[in-house]
């Protein structure tokens, strides 16, 4: 079994791109918390087509670009 990764490879003030490693078919959850140790919420849901998946997340309050992302398989 190899280690899931995940990148952030490009921020603006409105979004980020973020690539994972993923299974073909599956769907994953990507969710937002303003501070380590806060809510969740979910943001984007995206059903993978092959071993790696690159999606603009917009950021929940684009005044305020900041917080932590994370993926989750459903």
């Amino acid at each position: 079994v190899q280690p899931f990764t995940t990148d952030v490879v490009a921020m603006s003030r409105s979004s980020a791109t973020v690539i994972f490693d993923s299974l073909p078919d599956h769907i994953y959850e990507i969710q937002w918390a303003a501070a380590l140790g806060g809510e969740w919420s979910p943001v984007k849901t995206v059903t993978a087509t092959n071993s790696s998946v690159e999606v603009a997340v917009d950021y929940p309050d684009a005044d305020k670009p900041t917080g932590f992302f994370r993926v989750r398989m459903k």
